[in-house]
């Protein structure tokens, strides 16, 4: 126990200091062998608690500015290491993009009181262009997920797509598409992550997201055991709580004000001939 709350102790003199470079290459999202430049790949994010999260966290709310639920802990401190990598997904063409998203992913996996359950990349194989069919292929692919929260999941995933898209332009770009869930478990509560990049751009209102039959999909899952944060949790007594709203909206890339892209469509690479279906 004493050793936890030291870490932690340490953890929070670290995560408040602005000295301590935010290091971005040794993120478990980090590929060396993928050909982008992490300065200029935009990131853009959709956050989502599940039904029973979501109204757990609410039910253990309380009226204090300190954090004291386990769900209170988790939003905290998971968005105190958002802030530290000043990772901003409401700003893809600046702070939102794929060099921060991998400077707080690093620090999320040093959180002292975080357990990393898993982490894995996955190929996902895609035969169809239907547009629904690739999301669908691309939810397929999370692990942890419950089933009952599928549906809702496609529909946060749907409006990850519709915001990057807006963000597109006539010339092909990639852009890290990344996804998070929060979901409430037994004696703990977990947050994942999902990322793929994709080839995007626009034509007229259409967003076009470059057709391949294979590609990859990485993940990671963490916890938090109730138990373990009863055993910090007043080392956060002077710290403001990120709530479930907060969570949300520091966490989701909104549309791009302005943008007149209606429509998402799969299109073959340029190379191989120009062939879409919607």
């Amino acid at each position: 126990m004493k050793k936890l709350q030291e870490k932690t102790s340490r953890w929070l003199k670290e995560i408040h200091s602005g000295s301590t470079p935010v290091a971005f290459t040794e993120s478990l999202f980090h590929n060396p062998m993928a050909a982008l430049d992490a300065s200029t790949t935009q990131n853009p994010a959709n956050a989502f608690p599940t039904l029973s999260y979501e109204k757990a966290a609410n039910e253990a709310s309380t009226p204090g500015t300190a954090p004291i639920s386990v769900y209170d802990g988790l939003q905290t401190s998971v968005n105190m290491c958002r802030t530290k990598a000043q990772f901003d997904p409401l700003d893809p063409n600046g702070n939102g993009d794929l060099k921060h998203f991998l400077g707080f992913t690093n620090l999320v996996s040093q959180v002292p009181f975080l357990t990393l359950e898993w982490s894995e990349s996955k190929q996902i194989k895609q035969k169809s262009h239907n547009a629904n069919e690739l999301i669908d292929s691309f939810v397929d692919g999370f692990r942890g997920i419950l089933e009952h929260d599928k549906e809702s999941i496609i529909q946060s995933v749907q409006n990850l797509v519709k915001a990057a898209l807006s963000y597109s332009e006539q010339t092909e770009k990639q852009s890290n598409f990344s996804q998070n869930i929060l979901q409430d478990g037994e004696g703990k509560v977990n947050f994942f992550l999902y990322t793929s990049t994709f080839e995007i751009s626009q034509t007229s209102s259409k967003g076009t997201i470059t057709f391949h039959a294979e590609y990859t999909l990485n993940q990671a899952g963490y916890s938090l055991e109730a138990s373990t944060w009863e055993r910090i949790k007043d080392q956060f007594e002077n710290i403001e709580k990120t709530t479930v709203d907060d969570w949300l909206n520091d966490m989701t890339t909104q549309p791009k004000e302005g943008s007149t892209v209606r429509a998402l469509c799969l299109e073959e690479p340029k190379s191989q001939g120009a062939h879409t279906r919607t």
